[in-house]
């Protein structure tokens, strides 16, 4: 849960450093249009501060370990901007640590 929080910390200071630690080489996004970003992508835009986070909050988050890897499920609600839109996202999100 420690890392989880650290993940959200990062999403809402729009670290996109701290946010790159946490996520695979081939981690994706699949848009609302079908579109995939990867991870280079996402990163970048957070740097050139197209994309920003305002909050990010997480329920049913459920941890499971499997030795020294854990798997974050979670219901998750993010709100931010992106190219000065308003943006609201409410997705099943897994992340493994």
């Amino acid at each position: 849960m420690k890392l989880e929080k650290e993940f959200a910390r990062a999403v809402t200071q729009n670290d996109a450093e701290a946010i790159g630690q946490f996520l695979a080489d081939d981690w994706v996004i699949i848009d609302s249009d079908g579109g995939v970003i990867d991870k280079s992508r996402f990163l970048s835009a957070i740097k050139s501060g197209a994309l920003t986070h305002e909050m990010m909050e997480s329920d049913d988050v459920k941890v499971r370990a499997y030795g020294d890897t854990a798997i974050v499920t979670a219901l998750t609600t993010t709100k931010g901007k992106f190219a000065g839109q308003d943006l609201v996202l409410e997705s099943e999100r897994q992340i493994s640590l």
